[in-house]
């Protein structure tokens, strides 16, 4: 692991953005990827890589350099691969990524004993990932003038015979220039309904929870705090979603870490000492 600051998707490249390519069904066409609806997805015509490529076209080109994958059904052998290229034509390649597994490692080498199952693949298994949204996050080597993003998914043998997600984001993508400060919260916001009856008996309905992430950036760069973290919240406000990623140099817990979100109300910045901020921040898990 290291120690890298944390990521925010702001400024969002969604709406400058047109989708093409692939094969997709027509109750679930590729648009879908550029809703706030996770459950409206994108679903490919059946698992081929012809049909489950995508381009998304920026206009004009865009400063890039992180995207994210939302509510996907891509099997733990599932990869992706993107592709950058400054013109229309794709004649300038920018970047190619490696073909990178949408499942990665979440268990260290020495968090489980041996015989486990998890400790030779490091994955979750497919009992541990139900009941919740999980996204993808990816964050490039560097920032990119982006005019466009070819996006490539192999994953053939989905048994469900297609892949489909519900949300692409891509973004500019702020790293802090200070990290949050020591005392930031995480968890979840739990709705599961609890009826109790009067022997002592519980039911239960368990619903999906949204992660919650709670937090304040002491003393950051007055201009940082206008420009990006004043702006996001008056341009966004509490119904745009980004892109939260808050360790990016610890991969074991991306998946964990990482989630699409809206911004909750943080209250008030307060001046901290000469040219410098405090940046309260609070976000809540997109379902």
């Amino acid at each position: 692991m290291t120690v890298e600051r944390a990521i925010v998707g702001f400024p969002s490249w969604r709406v400058d953005g047109a989708l093409s390519g692939g094969a997709w069904e027509t109750d679930y066409p590729l648009n879908n990827l550029f809703t706030d609806d996770i459950f409206a997805v994108a679903r490919s015509d059946d698992a081929t890589e012809n049909s489950t490529q995508f381009d998304v076209t920026l206009t004009p080109s865009r400063r890039t350099r992180l995207m994210g994958f939302i509510n996907h059904n891509a099997t733990f052998n599932g990869r992706f691969r993107l592709t950058g290229w400054a013109d229309d034509g794709k004649t300038i390649q920018l970047f190619q990524t490696t073909w990178a597994l949408f499942w990665p490692e979440v268990y260290g080498v020495y968090d489980l004993p041996w015989e486990d199952a998890r400790e030779w693949t490091g994955q979750y298994t497919d009992r541990e990932i139900t009941d919740t949204v999980w996204m993808r996050p990816v964050w490039l080597d560097a920032w990119y003038e982006i005019k466009v993003v070819t996006v490539e998914v192999s994953d053939v043998d989905n048994p469900a015979g297609y892949f489909q997600c519900g949300a692409f984001d891509i973004a500019e993508g702020h790293q802090f220039g200070i990290n949050p400060s020591y005392g930031a919260g995480y968890g979840f916001r739990f709705r599961t309904n609890v009826v109790e009856a009067k022997g002592g008996g519980k039911s239960f309905e368990l619903l999906p929870k949204p992660r919650l992430w709670e937090g304040e950036i002491q003393y950051a760069f007055r201009d940082e705090a206008l420009v990006v973290f004043f702006e996001m919240l008056r341009q966004n406000d509490l119904v745009v979603p980004l892109i939260w990623f808050p360790e990016p140099g610890n991969p074991l817990h991306w998946l964990r870490n990482a989630f699409w979100g809206r911004q909750r109300d943080p209250g008030l910045f307060r001046r901290a000492v000469t040219d410098r901020d405090t940046v309260p921040l609070r976000l809540e898990e997109v379902l």
